[in-house]
């Protein structure tokens, strides 16, 4: 059991490698991580050098050390490409440009088709966390359309990315928050919609959770499934939120 979490904390680390590998390609992400080495080492006679090593080193070891906490997203290395795609154009070896072009385009099709198909795959295969929130969302909207709020009505995510769909699908129609600190922290004074009531919809395999804290009291609505073409669907806890008590402050 000791060496439980260490397999986990490696486990997330693959995952997040696996990730670049995906996002950069099979030749040209480690072609940047190769250049920005090679930044390094030049860096000692040349402060360009140094200072396109020590503006992509750094993101790249915290994300690491975040990916054995169990805490970094795939995107988070994004900025350390910056500079990275900079070191690789200074030593750029000319016989990688084909494989690169060529196996980015590959797997930027590939992962176009998967993201149209994904609803038509069997359940085992698919990948199914971005689908159903178009539905649920319009669901959501006809539900607060018979709600009376006096003061306001709000759409309520458990997560920054659950309240980043309804955002998305309703068109800046209502306001769109999360009662963690996110983005939305930033973009929304504390106290904003302090007292607002609120719409909030979850997916039933994830539970309530954490939103509990976020309102006075939750009263549950009915239930909504969305199916999906491909067979099996998604069903989502809905539940009209009483006197939210606002979005977390930014730190």
């Amino acid at each position: 059991m000791a060496a439980l979490p260490r397999v986990v904390a490696q486990a997330g680390l693959l995952d997040n490698a696996a990730v670049q590998f995906a996002y950069g390609g099979p030749v040209l992400f480690p072609a940047i991580v190769w250049a920005l080495w090679k930044s390094w080492r030049l860096g000692r006679r040349d402060e360009r050098f140094a200072f396109l090593a020590l503006a992509g080193w750094p993101m790249l070891l915290v994300v690491a050390v975040a990916s054995l906490l169990g805490a970094a997203q795939g995107n988070w290395p994004a900025p350390a490409y910056l500079s990275g795609v900079v070191a690789l154009a200074a030593f750029w070896p000319r016989r990688i440009g084909p494989p690169a072009l060529v196996s980015g385009l590959a797997l930027s099709s590939l992962a176009l088709i998967l993201v149209m198909l994904a609803p038509r795959m069997p359940p085992w295969l698919r990948w199914d966390e971005l689908y159903g929130w178009r539905e649920v969302t319009a669901e959501m909207e006809r539900r607060a359309d018979a709600l009376a709020a006096p003061r306001g009505l709000l759409f309520l995510g458990k997560h920054y990315n659950q309240a980043s769909y309804f955002g998305y699908n309703t068109r800046g129609r209502w306001p769109v928050t999360t009662g963690r600190v996110s983005m939305f922290s930033f973009w929304t004074p504390p106290d904003r919609f302090a007292g607002w009531q609120g719409i909030a919809a979850v997916d039933a395999r994830d539970g309530i959770g954490e939103l509990r804290e976020d309102c006075r009291h939750l009263v549950p609505l009915p239930d909504y499934g969305v199916a999906f073409p491909g067979g099996g669907g998604r069903r989502f806890l809905i539940f009209h939120c009483l006197e939210y008590r606002g979005t977390p402050r930014a730190p």
